[in-house]
């Protein structure tokens, strides 16, 4: 099945429409304090990566990043960025991820 030009020129807009969603506008990141500090996506732009942790925990969302926080602060990071955080198959049971940074 072949597309007509106009669909196909209507799929390359909405291809390259779609790119544009997933850039965000960099945002400085809050001074850094004693502990450890949650940073959205734009915020990380100016930080260093230091690595990756991951935590699974019985609770609920917020031992996840409390859990996480206490991680990052372990690994001398000043900040960190949830990428995820999941319930397990077993109920109460959560799984997340995070990237440290410096």
């Amino acid at each position: 099945m072949r597309l007509s030009r106009p669909c196909l020129i209507l799929l390359l807009i909405v291809q390259l429409a779609a790119c544009g969603v997933m850039k965000t506008t960099p945002v400085p990141p809050p001074a850094p304090t004693s502990q450890a500090q949650q940073v959205t996506r734009a915020q990380t732009s100016t930080l260093q990566k230091i690595g990756t942790i991951s935590v699974n925990v019985i609770g609920s969302p917020m031992n996840v990043e409390d859990a996480i926080q206490q991680r990052a602060q372990f690994a001398g990071a000043r900040y960190y960025l949830i990428i995820m955080m999941s319930e397990t198959i077993i109920p109460s049971q959560w799984y997340g991820q995070a990237i440290l940074y410096r």
